[in-house]
């Protein structure tokens, strides 16, 4: 193999690595905006119910006022101006929580409109499969020419080592049986 195609697939492998970190890092990051928005949803739920049951609390509170009222003799138009007051009150808080959950709901919207396209966008980058086949391909004919090559030329050094007697044929056979890469144990 030749220094150039070694230091080719070296650099071809340091660049899938840092390619596949940077977008590990881009998951990650869309993972926590997602556990967000979920938080974010669990809350306004919650807030939501919490505002159903306090209109709730408001309208009981109002009827147990007008009964007092009308038990103690107190005048029906007050209890009715005091009940419209409480319904007008629970009317616009009631409004003001829709409004708050619209604005919610947008925003869940933008944020997951955003986190796809991010996401869509990583797996855009992302190489593919069949891209990398094509580039292992590709090294493994270059290093597999390149090591023919070495392999033609150290089987000629040793039959001439060989022939001029300077190495035995067991240590001849021993070299051409050699594998290029070292094993270990």
């Amino acid at each position: 193999m030749t220094e150039g195609t070694g230091t080719q697939v070296l650099k071809a492998i340091g660049d899938l690595n840092v390619q596949f970190a940077d977008m590990g890092k881009r998951v990650e990051k869309l993972e926590i905006k997602s556990q967000e928005m979920m938080t974010l949803m669990l809350s306004l739920v919650q807030s939501n119910v919490t505002t159903k049951n306090d209109i709730e609390s408001l309208k009981d509170s109002a009827l147990k006022a007008k009964f007092h009222e009308a038990r103690t003799g107190s005048d029906l138009s007050t209890i009715r101006r005091t009940v419209e007051r409480i319904e007008g009150k629970g009317e616009r808080l009631e409004n003001t929580v829709l409004e708050l959950h619209k604005d919610v709901v947008e925003t869940i919207n933008m944020l997951s409109t955003h986190t796809d396209a991010e996401f869509r966008q990583t797996r855009n980058e992302m190489a593919s499969k069949d891209h990398l086949d094509r580039k292992v391909d590709g090294l493994e004919v270059s290093i597999g020419g390149s090591l023919r090559q070495v392999d033609k030329k150290d089987t000629a050094l040793v039959e001439n080592l060989l022939v001029k007697k300077i190495i035995s044929s067991q240590e001849s056979e021993n070299l051409i049986t050699m594998s290029p890469f070292p094993v270990r144990a």
